[in-house]
């Protein structure tokens, strides 16, 4: 086909160029052509490049002038201008033929010329225009790239594609310059050879194509041959089968295959179908369908309004069946369990057909916050959310969650503004971890600040923290009554509701007890017989430890801590080297009301529930003994009386004791009077007890000493 397109090309050139009418050659016009723009110059060269012959008259018929209108000689006068210049240098270019000029159009320079001629002598200062070797430069680059163009053609194809082109061959191997019309009209079959170079080589791209196409079918053809195959003789097809099917790139094709395959293995068995239990793990739909539509899941359009071939048999299959164990699920261990392994282990099929977020808001997120909206704080909860709501949190939506967190955080926050000590429900400790996981820390502790801080204080903590009420309340057993309103009760207490504590308020609660703790210990270990109190003080901080940590996790770093201080305090007494552990200037109420947890102004008589009365004023008879701090005086009295001894104030009886800024401080003279009728002189500073043993001479000593 080339070969023949090619030699259609060279005779229809031939033709174009060899008219039987025309007498002359190419050889001849081009010599024609170089007389006439020796004569006339540059317009003559226009008038050949447009096709004009010399000899023959204008126009498209040659009906024109077949001679250039000639120039006539203007008479001479006496200021003659630039045309008589010109005159008088053609007239003296008729007599140098043998030089070549082109007129002025064709020139840049200009110059004077003289001669002998007679004619040309009253001429003055002729001006001649000089030929320039312009239209030589112009043919000798067209000629190059006329050369260029021809070997850029051989380069492609030495033969020039196979046709008679022995003038290229000889332009080529003889580099002689080439005319102007012989280049012109060679030119045109260059230009034909270069369009037929451009449309073989685009064929050759679409062989190439049409090849790897033709390729692309022989594989499908063999692809098709193995699922024929392998869909009529293979038991377990739906392995074998759709991996092969897989591979096909149609997505269509793959859609209205899968849709038989399916329908063939799951559809036309019906006993398969309604013998298959989805909860069991190893099923049979699950195992051979999820890992299938796992992948299809990405290669087909899963969010379109309507379903496909396969999806449409996958709906089939599986959704009946699936609905009826999620329309019924109960809100017990064993149903949650149920549910949510279905809603897990079947995600992907249901997603696959549309239908995982249809269950979940008909059927599932409904009757969740339905759930958590009848939850009760107040109440025993048989199975309450904190044992099976996070189980539902990997597969409802967010909107879902954000509406449960704010159900329960109104329902905690409630709980705090109404929480009484001994009426309102105690919440365990997994409840509380959960409603503090669920809300986030922040807003839980904002809730416990702002409603429950206070309220516990002053309901519990205030009002019957007294560890000298635990002195001598053991029964014979060495045990406490804790039914009775006392320290033993607000330390339970705070155990108890450690988790509506923030670690920093809990923390204060702890040093508030243990410096009562330490307070006890310090008054028992000065004022009491070292030997034998010693193991009375060991036996009452176990009690109370004991009891504090009996029910709970064990204690805290923090905890141990203080209580190994306790007892090294104990063993390691000496009157002389001990301090106290105790600081008697702490005050939980002043800790809390620093750090904002607690404002005066939040005292009001407001937190008293239904058959409590409010708090009186504090009498003789009602005010708790930590709110009483008795003098070293009182102190003294009630040692002797214990005892035996009778203390009076000696009238009018001073002394003087070293002690103070300058030594020398006046105080009274008290005798005690012993039973056997000793009778001995002591006084009292700041707390130190002054015993007379000689002269006027007081020495401080220990109460026991008496």
């Amino acid at each position: 086909m080339t070969r023949q397109r090619m030699d259609e090309l060279f005779k229809r050139r031939k033709l174009n160029t060899s008219n039987s009418n025309k007498t002359a050659t190419y050889e001849d016009d081009e010599d024609n052509n170089n007389a006439l723009n020796k004569t006339y110059g540059i317009g003559a060269k226009l008038l050949s490049k447009m096709g004009y012959t010399m000899g023959k008259g204008l126009g498209k018929d040659g009906e024109g002038i077949s001679e250039p209108i000639q120039v006539e000689q203007r008479p001479a006068v006496g200021h003659a201008g630039l045309g008589m210049l010109s005159m008088g240098a053609r007239k003296w270019r008729k007599n140098t033929q043998d030089n070549d000029y082109y007129s002025a159009l064709d020139d840049d320079d200009i110059g004077p010329s003289s001669g002998d001629d007679n004619e040309t002598s009253n001429v003055k200062n002729v001006v001649t225009f000089q030929r320039k070797n312009h239209q030589k430069t112009r043919d000798d680059e067209e000629n190059a790239d006329f050369i260029r163009r021809l070997q850029n053609l051989r380069s492609t194809d030495d033969n020039f594609f196979g046709i008679p082109t022995q003038k290229f061959e000889q332009i080529l191997e003889s580099n002689k310059p080439i005319s102007s019309s012989k280049r012109l009209a060679l030119n045109e079959i260059v230009n034909e050879l270069m369009l037929f170079q451009s449309e073989s080589k685009s064929l050759d791209y679409q062989i190439e194509a049409l090849q790897s196409q033709l390729e692309d079918l022989e594989v499908k053809e063999t692809l098709f041959q193995d699922i024929k195959s392998l869909w009529s003789t293979t038991d377990n097809k739906i392995e074998t089968v759709a991996q092969k099917i897989r591979i096909i790139d149609d997505d269509l094709l793959v859609d209205k295959l899968m849709a038989q395959l399916f329908s063939e293995v799951f559809l036309k068995d019906i006993g398969k179908l309604d013998n298959w239990n989805p909860l069991e793990i190893d099923n049979i739909i699950l195992m051979q369908l999820d890992p299938i539509v796992t992948d299809l899941t990405y290669r087909m359009d899963t969010d379109s309004k309507h379903l496909n071939r396969t999806q449409t048999i996958v709906f089939k299959i599986i959704f009946n069946k699936l609905l009826a164990y999620i329309e019924n699920f109960q809100f017990t261990k064993d149903g949650i369990n149920e549910i949510v392994s279905i809603l897990l282990d079947y995600e992907t099929l249901l997603r696959f057909i549309g239908c995982f977020d249809y269950i979940m808001m008909k059927y599932v997120q409904p009757r969740i916050l339905e759930q958590v909206k009848n939850w009760e704080l107040q109440e025993e909860a048989t199975f309450p959310p904190h044992l099976w709501l996070f189980e539902f949190f990997v597969v409802i939506d967010e909107k879902t969650r954000q509406e449960i967190e704010n159900i329960i955080e109104n329902k905690f926050e409630t709980y705090c503004r109404n929480w009484y000590h001994r009426i309102s429900h105690h919440l365990n400790d997994s409840e509380l971890i959960f409603i503090r996981e669920l809300i986030s820390e922040t807003k839980y502790y904002g809730i416990t600040r702002t409603h429950f801080i206070f309220k516990f204080y002053r309901q519990v903590w205030d009002k019957y923290f007294d560890l000298i009420q635990t002195l001598g309340e053991e029964d014979e057993d060495n045990k406490w009554d804790y039914e009775f309103d006392g320290s033993i009760y607000a330390m339970r207490k705070l155990r108890q509701e450690r988790y509506l504590f923030s670690p920093e308020i809990y923390k204060l609660f702890l040093t508030s007890l243990f410096n009562g703790i330490n307070f006890i210990l310090y008054q028992w270990m000065i004022y009491c017989e070292i030997d034998v109190d010693r193991q009375n003080a060991k036996l009452w901080l176990n009690g109370i430890v004991n009891e504090f940590f009996m029910n709970g996790p064990p204690p805290t770093e923090f905890e141990s801590n203080e209580i190994k201080k306790c007892l090294s305090f104990l063993e390691n007494w000496d009157i002389d080297k001990s301090k106290p552990l105790h600081n008697e200037n702490f005050d939980l109420y002043d800790e809390l009301h620093k750090r904002g947890d607690i404002d005066s102004i939040k005292y009001v008589a407001d937190d008293t529930k239904e058959g409590e009365e409010e708090d009186e004023e504090y009498t003789v008879q009602n005010i708790p003994l930590r709110k009483i701090k008795p003098s070293f005086k009182d102190v003294v009295e009630d040692y002797c009386e214990g005892h035996g001894y009778i203390l009076r104030k000696i009238p009018n009886s001073f002394c003087q004791l070293p002690y103070g800024k300058d030594q020398n401080a006046l105080v009274p003279v008290f005798e005690v009077e012993k039973n056997s009728g000793t009778i001995s002189f002591i006084a009292m500073k700041d707390d130190i007890l002054w015993i007379k043993h000689s002269q006027n001479n007081y020495i401080p000593s220990y109460l026991w000493e008496l």
